[in-house]
């Protein structure tokens, strides 16, 4: 920052100004089986929808990861209500709806249960 003078004889002041991210927020979280069993590589998707006018809206994509080795995931995103899916073979997707504090970590478990259809295929 430093001060100058203007053609009119007033002084303002100069600012550099950096935009950071103040709106971010993180989605944390594991995906397990039924009984607790971590599930790597499971498939988490993290999406919102935007409402425009006249009813309508759009649908976002924001994150989509797959879970380490210890089932777990993480996803930054702004503050807000989001749509949480995971998939995982042979389990019945996991579908929830959560809202993100704004600047703060949000930490979701989320439980797979076995899918009985896919005892026939696998």
């Amino acid at each position: 920052m430093h001060n100058a003078r203007s053609n009119y004889g007033c002084d303002y002041l100069i600012a550099a100004v950096t935009a950071t991210p103040l709106d971010e927020s993180l989605i944390e979280g594991r995906v397990l089986d039924s009984v607790g069993a971590i599930l790597p590589n499971a498939i988490v998707v993290i999406q919102h929808w935007e409402h425009i006018s006249g009813g309508k809206g759009v649908l976002h994509s924001d994150c989509r990861v797959e879970t380490d080795k210890d089932g777990r995931f993480s996803c930054t995103v702004p503050s807000g209500i989001y749509e949480v899916f995971a998939s995982y073979p042979s389990m019945h997707p996991y579908a929830n709806r959560i809202k993100v504090a704004l600047a703060a970590t949000t930490k979701i478990e989320l439980t797979l249960k076995a899918d009985p259809l896919t005892a026939y295929v696998y």
